[in-house]
């Protein structure tokens, strides 16, 4: 499988990942109760994903530049100075991450890792400054990471393993808190910007088809482990009634209910979105507050009242289901999604073009642009501590642009 810059092209994602979803709802054998999927809703649906298409379209109209390969004027290169001390803000984050879990949390009291999940779970701020500080540090560790796939800017082997330990850190800390999403993440941004990084050398990403199968094999298996610390028989009718899922075949195993499950998983996004948008409409304004929750946490950490994230999805048909990427933004922005969906795209096109010119921002942000787009049937994946890593991603580019020489070509 050979994949560019022109792979990554928003509407080309877009089109494959619902691709991909639409081979999922055929395959999995289960029939979804509770849910009615009505023309308003298919109407709307569309609507949001084809106004989005229309803004990267429409980006070409706007007095951005237009800069392709070969035209780049240059580079900005950020100065070792600043990348060490970016990667010493990460190593602080992982550190404090670290003696969060071990000293502050006892993680490895508990009986499983996924107990300790359970008894995080629900609890907001249960951290304190440290819990913060160490969310908003570690990200920057996987910053430097990307900075050194685009530019290889170290060169010494074992500060290149410690850049990539720390970089890949969030791999680690889904371990720990039996996550599934992060692990994701992190492979995937990684991997994107392996794609950036060869195409602006003029290479294709060359990725054997075997080496795809692997990783399909493990994320299916490492789903299937955590989904065992979760059901066991006893349960499985109780959590397939919860989702109103019924199978076309008798569930008498968590190992089948697993697989069946890693299905659901990936389905029933869309699913669960048609469920919201019956409940709720297009009458909700939370005016960003739901999808970029951790900054609201970082003024509740300031003193100041805000909502708690349960207060907020309490308007929602239920809590802690993905609604796909559009279930969180018609909460926030209601009769408003449309204009937002088409101002997503117009975003997400100017992030795109400038990767042609090796623009800083678009080398760091683009990765979790392109994440959510493929991911965009499944999750919203804002609502999470991804919000922390493009915050992190602002600040190293103001400090680089700050700090650096520009080098021209």
């Amino acid at each position: 499988m050979k994949f560019t810059i022109n792979s990554l092209h928003p509407i080309k994602m877009l089109v494959f990942a619902w691709l991909l979803w639409l081979i999922g709802f055929f395959l999995i054998p289960a029939s979804y109760g509770n849910v009615e999927y009505t023309a308003s809703g298919i109407v709307t649906l569309l609507s949001l994903m084809f106004l989005f298409a229309l803004g990267v379209k429409f980006v070409k109209y706007l007095p951005f530049k237009n800069i392709s390969t070969g035209d780049m004027l240059y580079v900005q290169q950020p100065g070792k100075r600043v990348l060490n001390f970016l990667f010493v803000l990460g190593v602080l984050g992982v550190v404090l991450k670290f003696f969060e879990h071990i000293f502050l949390h006892s993680a490895f009291s508990y009986s499983s890792l996924f107990e300790y999940k359970m008894s995080r779970m629900y609890s907001e701020l249960n951290s304190g400054g440290l819990g913060v500080l160490s969310a908003l540090l570690y990200p920057f560790g996987l910053v430097v990471l990307i900075f050194q796939i685009n530019g290889r800017y170290f060169r010494n082997k074992i500060k290149v393993l410690f850049v990539w330990l720390v970089g890949v850190y969030w791999f680690f800390d889904a371990l720990i808190m039996s996550s599934m999403t992060a692990i994701v993440y992190v492979f995937s941004m990684v991997f994107v910007a392996h794609v950036i990084a060869n195409g602006l050398k003029g290479n294709q990403t060359n990725i054997p088809f075997f080496r795809v199968l692997l990783l399909t094999v493990l994320t299916i298996s490492y789903f299937v482990y955590l989904t065992f610390f979760r059901v066991d028989v006893d349960f499985i009718s109780v959590s397939l009634e919860s989702k109103a899922l019924f199978p076309n075949f008798e569930v008498n195993s968590v190992f089948l209910f697993s697989l069946l499950n890693f299905l659901h998983y990936v389905v029933h996004g869309v699913v669960e979105w048609f469920r919201l948008f019956n409940h709720v409409g297009l009458s909700n304004y939370y005016f960003g507050m739901y999808e970029f929750y951790p900054f609201v946490k970082l003024f509740a950490f300031l003193g100041f009242e805000v909502p708690t994230f349960s207060e907020l999805a309490s308007v929602a048909h239920k809590t802690g289901v993905y609604t796909s990427f559009w279930g969180p933004f018609i909460l926030d922005f209601g009769a408003l999604s449309f204009g937002m969906a088409f101002f997503s795209g117009i975003v997400s096109s100017y992030f795109y073009k400038g990767l042609f010119s090796g623009n800083l921002s678009s080398l760091l942000i683009y990765p979790v642009i392109a994440m959510q787009i493929i991911f965009s049937p499944i999750i919203n994946i804002f609502s999470g501590v991804i919000i922390y890593y493009l915050l992190s991603a602002i600040i190293s580019v103001f400090l680089i642009k700050t700090l650096s020489k520009r080098i021209v070509h």
